[in-house]
């Protein structure tokens, strides 16, 4: 008997009605500096599509819910939060509208003959579906967008979005409960007491000692950019398509183990899988130090706990991966984190600067997006289950693919869940040479590790035989520059590509990148040479400018004979760095 026929039932058709307007009154309104969580997502933006400066999140209306609830609910959360009605303009400064009124968008169902009225889950991915044809909001301009489904007077579904000017993700957090209570609770639409603002926090960051712990978290970046590899994880040219894309590991085993090991050493589940991943690293590159950004709160002070605004901001973790057993190495992680905290305030204007001359000095391009990102919080939801159920469940472990933005992080972890399943999100901005089966592998090396330490501590040799992850073959087309895995192949193509048609000479014998070239119109000396191979080293995370540059009056007759280069004479040479 064959299998019924299940027919898709076609999208929702919306029709745009008539928005609304909600008046808002606020405490006060007012100019001032932008905070430094401000300038670190207005730097950010500067290379960033608009539409990623968003976040969206579902409305919830609960039952009985009117277009009145919502608009009472919206004007007090724009008298409450300041950064809801702040706009961005040059210097930069923040400027906060005292009074006004917000536009809510509003749309109604249409259904079609004999169709019935859908629920609210397939209403709101409509109504995003419908945001998402239309141009996105300047986030310079707008720090919040409302959309709502309505029948009458009757809101039938919604959706919220926030800028990241406005709001990180535990500001959101804060915003998604106080909705929910205020449109369950009309008790509660009040503004309440004077909350710390954006402004507030801008002031306070200008104090004396908030000054010299920025400046000191500017010097930990420049000690940790002098030493970090210029990709986490090398790997050379498959021959495949390029691109950028992603794979999401979904796994009850290693939510499973997790909880295993959370309970033996007492840590986090966030801090055990950063451990898996390092381990990973560590495996492949041989770098006992595991060298990698990744985002704290800075949510540490009393004033900052349900500040609604943007803290957040990177951090670079330096972990030694070198551990007598994995239960240590998780340890180490933890403390790791909790040591980066510390100078997790910063201007991010500043680092770019500071990056910048570290690159041109170091001669790498240097991605500072984070490597792990999570998003988990808090204790294991209950008792870590059986083992043999643990190691059973990995039959089910599932991956998934998928295409993202362009960027330029070989690899980027992303906890998204650890309760009773892990997602666990890999992305890679270099699929031609991480394809799809490359980064499913290493997702599936994280679990294989987490079930295998579920049962004890292991040592680092099983670690080793749980990653089942092969190193950088060393001597085989790679060179080890410092902290860098360089592959002189890369160094080549990418002299070639910033020379030709000139010839050229890469020598590394001796472990030294050295190029050997002739004068040409365009490139007369070795800072214009330098100059030019840093310009085209984006997207080329296994190469590096060389470190020292000779310039011949002109190439020799035959340019592949380092003799040739030798005898010419040498019309400029050094390191370009000056």
């Amino acid at each position: 008997m064959s299998a019924p026929v299940r027919w898709a039932a076609p999208a929702p058709v919306l029709i745009e009605q008539e928005p609304l307007a909600v008046p808002f009154a606020g405490a006060r309104g007012g100019e001032g500096p932008v905070t430094l969580g401000q300038t670190n997502i207005l730097c950010w933006l500067d290379g960033q599509p608009v539409h990623h400066a968003w976040m969206r999140r579902p409305l919830g209306p609960p039952p009985g819910c009117t277009v009145a609830d919502v608009t009472a609910t919206l004007a007090v959360l724009l008298a409450r939060y300041e950064g809801l009605r702040t706009t961005y303009g040059e210097g930069p400064v923040q400027r906060v509208a005292a009074s006004g009124e917000f536009p809510v968008e509003r749309y109604s169902e249409s259904p079609g003959p004999g169709e019935a009225t859908r629920g609210g889950d397939v209403l709101t991915g409509a109504l995003g579906a419908v945001l998402d044809a239309r141009p996105p909001l300047d986030p310079r301009e707008a720090a919040l967008r409302v959309a709502l489904v309505t029948e009458g007077d009757a809101v039938r579904a919604g959706v919220v979005e926030y800028s990241h000017l406005a709001a990180d993700l535990q500001a959101v957090a804060v915003l998604d409960r106080e909705i929910a209570e205020m449109l369950r609770d009309p008790a509660l639409r009040e503004a309440g007491p004077v909350r710390h603002q954006p402004l507030d926090q801008a002031h306070a960051e200008r104090e004396p000692r908030t000054a010299r712990r920025i400046a000191g978290a500017l010097e930990h970046w420049e000690d940790v950019l002098r030493a970090a590899p210029q990709c986490a994880y090398p790997a050379a040219r498959t021959g495949g398509p390029g691109g950028a894309g992603y794979a999401e590991m979904r796994s009850e085993a290693a939510a499973g183990a997790l909880a295993h090991v959370a309970a033996r050493t007492g840590l986090s589940r966030t801090a055990v899988v950063l451990a898996a991943v390092c381990a990973l690293l560590y495996r492949r590159t041989g770098h006992p130090e595991c060298t990698l950004v990744t985002l704290t709160s800075n949510r540490f002070a009393p004033e900052a706990v349900g500040y609604v605004g943007t803290l957040v901001q990177g951090v670079p973790l330096r972990v030694d991966a070198d551990a007598p057993g994995f239960d240590e190495l998780a340890r180490r992680a933890r403390l790791a984190v909790l040591r980066a905290a510390r100078h997790g305030l910063y201007d991010a204007a500043e680092r770019t600067r500071l990056a910048e001359r570290v690159q041109w000095e170091r001669g790498v391009r240097l991605s500072l997006d984070p490597v792990f990102h999570s998003r988990v919080a808090g204790p294991p939801p209950g008792p870590p289950p059986p083992l043999d159920e643990v190691r059973a469940a990995r039959s089910r472990t599932s991956v998934t693919r998928g295409s993202r933005a362009a960027t330029e992080v070989t690899v980027a972890f992303n906890l998204l869940q650890a309760d009773d399943t892990v997602r666990l999100r890999l992305h890679t901005g270099h699929l031609d040479r991480l394809p799809p089966g490359a980064l499913e592998d290493m997702l599936l090396a994280v679990e294989r590790l987490l079930v295998e330490a579920a049962a004890g501590d292991l040592p680092p040799g099983r670690v080793t035989e749980a990653l089942a992850v092969e190193p950088v073959p060393a001597g085989s087309g790679w060179l080890r520059a410092g902290s860098c895995w360089v592959e002189p192949a890369e160094v080549r193509r990418l002299l070639a590509d910033v020379l030709a048609p000139a010839p050229f000479l890469l020598s590394c014998d001796t472990g030294r990148l050295v190029a050997y070239l002739a004068v040409t119109p365009g490139i007369g000396t070795p800072a214009q040479a330098h100059a030019r191979c840093m310009a085209a080293l984006p997207g080329r995370p296994t190469a590096m400018a060389p470190a020292h540059y000779v310039l011949c009056d002109r190439p020799p007759r035959d340019p592949t004979d380092p003799c040739g280069w030798w005898r010419r004479p040498v019309v400029a040479e050094g390191s370009g760095r000056a």
